[in-house]
C-alpha cells in the first residue's frame, strides 16, 4: 500500500493575480489559500517577483508565510549568478547570507566547493539536491 502524503499547493505565481486583480484582492485570496494550508496540514510554496509590487503588499507577503526563500540572477561577464538565501523562518534561527547555487546534471549544488567540503557529512547532503523523476518511495 502507497504512503500517504500530506497535500501540497503550489502558486507560480502570485504576480498575474496581484497586477490583474489588485493587491488587496489577492492579498485576502492568499490569506485564506494559507488558512486552508495550515487547517489541512499541507505544505505550500508560492512565488513572486521582487520589485513589481508595492512595499506593503511584499511586507504583507512576507508576514503571512511561515518562509522565505529569496532567490536572485545576476549576469556578470556574460555569465549568469545564481544566488539563494533564506530570509526568514518562523521559529527558526538562521543566518541571512547569500549562498551561490548552480544547476547541474547532477543536482542543485548550494554554496562554493569550499563551503561543501566543510561541511559535516549529513549537512553535504543538504547543499547538493538530487530531484528524480520519481518520488521517494
Amino acid at each position: 500500500m502507497p504512503k500517504h502524503r500530506p497535500p501540497l499547493c503550489r502558486v507560480d505565481s502570485v504576480d498575474p493575480f496581484a497586477l490583474y486583480a489588485g493587491e488587496e484582492a489577492a492579498l485576502k485570496f492568499f490569506r485564506t489559500i494559507t488558512a486552508r494550508v495550515k487547517e489541512k496540514k499541507a505544505t505550500g510554496t508560492a512565488t513572486f517577483t521582487s520589485g513589481i509590487h508595492s512595499t506593503r503588499f511584499q511586507s504583507s507577503l512576507r508576514t503571512d508565510f511561515e518562509g522565505v526563500i529569496e532567490l536572485n540572477l545576476d549576469e556578470s561577464k556574460g555569465k549568469l549568478e545564481r544566488s539563494l538565501r533564506i530570509l526568514s523562518i518562523k521559529g527558526v534561527e538562521h543566518d541571512t547570507d547569500w549562498y551561490p547555487f548552480k544547476i547541474t546534471n547532477e543536482g542543485i549544488l548550494i554554496g562554493s566547493e569550499d563551503y561543501r567540503r566543510g561541511l559535516p557529512v549529513t549537512h553535504k547532503d543538504l547543499h547538493s539536491m538530487r530531484f528524480a523523476n520519481t518520488l521517494p518511495k
